[in-house]
């Protein structure tokens, strides 16, 4: 495998070590800051310069074997559920920088609990179904963050929403060692059944 990584942005950016290329692409845009939004709608990839054009890994198959070789962690930051699907082992799902839901890939994936991860979800377009599905988009406008609300940030567009969400931040409500919520509405739930934080 070649020692270059080429990066597609407007002309090829040639990085010579494939394994500090995170320190380059950080050195990059403090020279130019509009190279992060361009890495984020271009591919990246790593070439094989013996075989011209052939494709040998990807960013995120990068990242994991550096990961791996590092026995280290990887923070993503992104909007593609597709790439954390992939990548991630745990997730924290944010709306108007906050961590409404936490958990493993599983659990957000399979066992979402907030309204706004129920949301992400269903609005996924989905390969293993026989029949077109209609996407359901999140109504509402996101909040303004210059002036936020009183309470749960998703209240105003949530199809759940109590008065209490209006009004009041929702605590914590764990559903195991790992994956919990901020929401009213499991909160709710929590307290019929016993369990709900105090």
């Amino acid at each position: 495998m070649s020692d270059t990584l080429y990066l597609q942005l407007d002309q090829n950016i040639e990085v010579t070590n494939p394994h500090v290329y995170l320190q380059d692409i950080a050195a990059l845009s403090m020279s130019d800051p509009k190279i992060l939004n361009r890495l984020r709608v271009m591919p990246v990839m790593v070439l094989d310069e013996t075989k011209p054009g052939r494709y040998v890994m990807s960013v995120s198959d990068l990242l994991k074997k550096i990961q791996k070789e590092n026995n280290t962690a990887v923070v993503m930051i992104t909007h593609d559920l597709g790439v954390v699907a992939s990548m991630c082992d745990r997730i924290a799902v944010m709306y108007a920088g906050r961590i409404i839901e936490y958990g493993t890939t599983d659990d957000i994936f399979y066992h979402p609990h907030h309204m706004y991860t129920k949301g992400l979800i269903r609005s996924i377009p989905r390969l293993d179904t026989k029949e077109h599905e209609r996407l359901v988009p999140i109504e509402g406008t996101p909040v303004d963050l210059l002036n936020p609300p009183a309470g749960c940030p998703f209240a105003p567009r949530c199809e759940s929403c109590m008065k209490i969400c209006l009004r009041e931040m929702p605590p914590v409500t764990q559903f195991d060692d790992v994956h919990y919520t901020q929401c009213w509405l499991n909160q709710k739930e929590a307290m019929e059944k016993g369990e709900a934080n105090e």
